[in-house]
């Protein structure tokens, strides 16, 4: 049986080895039809969406942005600046830090398209 079975993948691989060096194929659509769609759906960008958004909630928007604050301004500063302004104005997320009225200092300044999670600004004061 294991003799069968070594013949086999052999007499397989000698079939298989010719193809490899071989080009392949592959139809493109090209650098013409790539710029026609990203430029199709720039244009319905002002349209509304078939999907909710990605960033419903004030709950939703802080939880997807504070790991994206963590990893640029540290955990501990972001969490210093608690809480947080949260606001929904015109379909972006605007969340900015507070710090204590007797505190010298800056504070992050996000704004975030609701619909898709895009950054549109991120800011820190000094």
């Amino acid at each position: 049986m294991n003799f069968a079975v070594s013949v086999l993948a052999g007499v397989l691989c000698l079939f298989a080895l010719p193809s490899c060096g071989q080009k392949s194929s592959h139809s493109k659509l090209g650098e013409a039809h790539a710029r026609q769609q990203v430029q199709r759906v720039i244009s319905a960008a002002a349209q509304t969406p078939f999907y909710k958004p990605l960033l419903p909630t004030k709950a939703v928007a802080t939880a997807m942005m504070e790991p994206l604050l963590f990893s640029i301004y540290g955990k501990e500063n972001i969490i210093r600046q608690r809480p947080y302004e949260v606001y929904l104005i015109n379909g972006f997320w605007y969340l900015a830090g507070t710090l204590p009225e007797d505190m010298l200092g800056g504070t992050f300044e996000l704004i975030v398209e609701a619909q898709n999670g895009r950054v549109v600004e991120l800011t820190h004061g000094k």
